[in-house]
């Protein structure tokens, strides 16, 4: 399977409307890999792309007790984010 065929195959997986493969939403699509349809599928059970649901926010207690938990990895991760930041900012946007 070429790459531009695997590519309309993903659009019409995604899409409501399957146009080329009618079979693509049930995965039942003979010449793609099992790896790939289960790929798929894992992302489509994790991440729907045509609906986003409100992410969960931490706050009060629960949110405390997770910066105290995870006080190591946040104060080693702060300074590499902090110098980061610039790295992959591009040259011409001033920083912070």
């Amino acid at each position: 399977m070429t790459r531009s065929e695997l590519k309309t195959l993903w659009h019409d997986f995604i899409t409501p409307d399957p146009i080329k493969y009618a079979d693509a939403a049930s995965m039942e699509h003979l010449t793609l890999k099992p790896y790939i349809a289960e790929s798929w599928l894992r992302c489509r059970r994790q991440q729907r792309h045509d609906h986003w649901s409100t992410p969960l926010y931490a706050k009060g207690i629960t949110f405390e007790s997770l910066c105290r938990n995870r006080a190591e990895m946040i104060n080693i991760s702060s300074p590499i984010l902090e110098d980061i930041l610039p790295i992959s900012l591009p040259r011409n946007v001033p920083c912070c």
